[in-house]
């Protein structure tokens, strides 16, 4: 019994050795494994050193020079690339809206239009005007046939007799008005003068000699031009050039018409005691003037117009006879271009009547404020249109990340509303060199373009960005080497010699990866403690 009792406590004991045995173990590798980073073990840069003696054992890592990553995370907005509001260069009436906010668009289809009745009437007429030219410049090109000849010869001198008519009547209206006269002075004026055909005209009433001295002196200047006048009359003949004897008439007129006039103040003055009867015949004398200059200068205009029209008939039967000339021709032609560039002209205007979508890709109506029959006014914004396919995003950086962003830069950009799995390709394209303040801090604009479809993107999205850094060579150390790291003076641990030296150190960035940047303090090859090890 003894003996079964004393076997059951060897087995008692043994299964407890062996349980602390296993519970050590446990403890070691938990120790080892589970406290240490995982990324450090497997990096292998971690040393063990185990004294004979059985002091502490240290927990080593070589201060090493590596390139070490980060990322640079902001958010930015998504715009389209091509944007634009349209709006017409003038006033108008709105006639027509041919589409409503988030219609799809391609290039040159119609949006909206304002009246153009007004342009349409013109372009009409200018292009009738046009055809007429070149109708005629068909003509000149073809030549003129014998019987347009025959036609134009006939109707020149239908002219001539047109031109003999005009002279006839001339003649006839020089002669009346020479008669008019004769009655004017001989009939009427000089019953207020004593001998009125002599150089002693005196004026028959006595009054102030001021004023009836002018009177005398223009009777007796009359007389001679009377007299000129009427012997001159014996030349007048259709065949005779008129224009002498027109001008004449016109000149003797207008001398007779001032006489009556003086002549007329004088016999109305209240002083004077001329008759009813002798005031009305001087009235009658200066209408009977005013009707001959009216008569003599109707004449002159038809005989003028009808001498003119024979004139350019007959240069007319000279080139038709002729054929056509090169300058003639190019005469023509640049009438006619003309006539283009003024349909032309107004075509453009037609255009500025029309608002048209601008983008080579299909684009969407965004925004719109018309109304059919609204008058705008010249450059009022009516409606804007974006161009979906092909979109940027716009984002502001802070001036601490900006000098690590550079043009042409990779990044990745994240939507909240697809998930944080779906991710698209950026490229950077521009960064503004101002900055803009934005709560007093300094902040660069950042222009990326998508390198892929965005069919699902939006614009007005917020994109989270991320851009990868890999920086120069750095002295590193795994953060848990760092002494007071969240605040007051950083130092390390340095095994030297077997020996602990407490280094202060001047830190850098924090990595992601459990690494920090050692700025000053230790050297490449230092031997930095992690942690001691009792064993």
């Amino acid at each position: 019994m003894n003996t079964f009792i004393g076997a059951l406590w060897k087995i008692f004991l043994y299964t407890i050795f062996i349980i602390i045995i296993v519970l050590i173990s446990i403890g070691g590798i938990y120790y080892i494994l589970i406290r240490k980073s995982p990324l450090d073990i497997i990096a292998n840069n971690y040393t063990f050193s185990i004294p004979d003696n059985k002091q502490p054992a240290y927990t080593i890592f070589p201060a090493i020079k590596r390139e070490m990553p980060y990322s640079i995370e902001f958010t930015g907005t998504v715009l389209p690339i091509q944007k634009t509001t349209l709006g017409f260069e003038k006033i108008g009436k709105i006639s027509l809206i041919n589409v409503k906010e988030g219609d799809t668009v391609k290039m040159g289809d119609v949006l909206i239009r304002i009246k153009d009745d007004d342009l349409k009437a013109q372009i009409t007429e200018a292009k009738a005007d046009l055809s007429a030219q070149e109708a005629i410049l068909d003509k000149i090109l073809a030549g003129t046939r014998k019987e347009s000849i025959a036609v134009q010869k006939q109707n020149i001198a239908n002219l001539e007799i047109s031109v003999i008519d005009a002279k006839i009547d001339i003649i006839t209206a020089i002669k009346n008005s020479y008669t008019i006269s004769d009655d004017s002075i001989y009939n009427r004026a000089d019953n207020f003068f004593n001998n009125p055909r002599t150089r002693e005209v005196k004026f028959y009433y006595p009054w102030h000699i001021s004023e009836t001295k002018p009177l005398e002196d223009s009777r007796e200047s009359i007389e001679t031009i009377l007299s000129a006048w009427n012997y001159s009359l014996q030349d007048l003949a259709p065949e005779n050039d008129l224009t002498a004897y027109i001008s004449a008439a016109k000149d003797n007129l207008n001398i007779i018409k001032d006489f009556l006039r003086q002549l007329s103040l004088v016999i109305n003055n209240n002083d004077f005691s001329a008759s009813d009867t002798q005031k009305t015949s001087i009235q009658t004398a200066r209408i009977n003037t005013n009707n001959e200059l009216a008569s003599i200068a109707l004449g002159e205009k038809k005989l003028n117009e009808a001498t003119s029209n024979l004139a350019s008939a007959k240069k007319q039967l000279a080139l038709m006879e002729a054929g056509a000339t090169k300058e003639e021709v190019d005469g023509q032609i640049a009438i006619i271009s003309k006539y283009k560039a003024v349909i032309n002209r107004l075509n453009i205007e037609a255009e500025k009547t029309i608002l048209k979508s601008p983008f080579e890709d299909e684009s969407t109506i965004s925004w719109i404020d018309a109304d059919i029959g609204e008058v705008i006014t010249a450059k009022q914004p009516l409606i804007t249109i974006i161009d979906t396919s092909r979109l940027k995003v716009e984002a502001k950086v802070s001036e601490l990340d900006i000098a690590n962003i550079k043009e042409k830069q990779v990044a990745e950009a994240r939507f909240d509303a697809f998930g944080k799995t779906n991710k698209f390709n950026l490229l950077v394209d521009h960064i503004n060199p101002e900055a803009i303040l934005i709560d007093n801090v300094p902040t660069y604009l950042v222009t990326l373009y998508f390198e892929e479809d965005t069919k699902e993107v939006r614009p007005g999205m917020t994109a989270n960005i991320t851009i990868d850094i890999l920086q120069n060579k750095s002295l590193v150390a795994p953060i848990q080497s760092i002494n007071n790291y969240k605040g007051g003076s950083s130092s390390v641990k340095i095994l030297k010699d077997e020996k602990i030296e407490k280094r202060s150190v001047i830190l850098g960035d924090r990595y992601n990866d459990g690494y920090i940047e050692i700025i000053d303090g230790i050297k490449e090859g230092d031997q930095i403690i992690i942690e001691e090890i009792d064993i």
